[in-house]
């Protein structure tokens, strides 16, 4: 009876031991791996402190600008201006707020100085103004029956009381559009013409000391020693310059001629001298 009975009694299934084979994307162990998505969410709190600390520079930059006074001014670029003078044309007064002022007006009152020719301002979020002038550049010194000024290219007169000397030819005001209060008539457009050629030339400029206009003979100078009157006439000033130049080298410096004191340069492929 004992064996009927084991023979009916059921067995058990054997246990079998499986090991998971770890995949290469699951580390050296394959425990405790982190997925992408586990790693974007890591970066999540970094980005938000991140994004919360511009929020908080660009607001605090807005409420400081907002808030801040005018401090110091600083002006550079000038030369021949004084820089009370800029300030006092600038017009800011003690404790203006730096968000009201008009920065556009500023910089047109300061272009009305007579040496500047153009401004430009920065301002700083604390306050600080920088302001950088442009000034004229003097061509020559336009001598009158009763004052002397230097004139730039545009014909803008500036004074010559500055204390600063500039080195430029003299233009003798002998018709009446040189008494203007700015030079922007025919006579004038045409020795600045000269002038401006003359200055592309290596050496020409410096040759010359004194200029004037004439109606018969259009632009007459004087050459730096005051020894030659030169005729250049009314126009073709490049090739009269280069003229010159070719006579001075070639005869002036090296045999010097003191028995002419004209040199008319008008005429086409000859030099007249007097």
């Amino acid at each position: 009876m004992k064996k009927l009975i084991s023979i009916f009694k059921k067995k058990e299934p054997a246990k079998v031991n499986r090991r998971i084979k770890p995949s290469a994307g699951d580390g050296l162990a394959g425990k405790n791996s982190v997925g992408k998505d586990d790693l974007s969410l890591l970066w999540l709190p970094h980005l938000a402190t991140v994004i919360i600390m511009v929020i908080i520079a660009v607001v605090m930059g807005w409420y400081l600008n907002k808030k801040s006074t005018v401090g110091q001014i600083d002006v550079n670029g000038n030369l021949f201006t004084e820089k009370s003078e800029v300030i006092e044309s600038m017009n800011i007064q003690n404790g203006t707020r730096a968000d009201s002022l008009n920065y556009l007006e500023i910089m047109e009152n300061v272009e009305n100085l007579p040496y500047v020719k153009q401004a430009f301002i920065t301002r700083s979020p604390s306050g600080e103004i920088s302001l950088r002038v442009q000034e004229r550049e003097p061509v020559v010194l336009l001598i009158e029956s009763n004052r002397k000024t230097y004139v730039d290219a545009d014909g803008i007169r500036m004074p010559m009381e500055r204390g600063q000397s500039v080195d430029v030819p003299l233009l003798y005001a002998t018709s009446a559009e040189m008494n203007a209060d700015t030079l922007n008539g025919e006579i004038f457009s045409r020795v600045i013409r000269f002038l401006q050629t003359a200055g592309e030339h290596d050496s020409a400029y410096i040759t010359i000391s004194e200029i004037a206009w004439s109606d018969t003979e259009g632009v007459v100078a004087l050459s730096h020693d005051n020894a030659y009157r030169l005729i250049f006439g009314n126009g073709n000033y490049k090739n009269r310059i280069n003229k010159w130049m070719s006579f001075y080298t070639g005869k002036v410096l090296n045999e010097g001629i003191n028995s002419m004191n004209s040199i008319d340069l008008r005429f086409e492929g000859q030099i007249v001298t007097r």
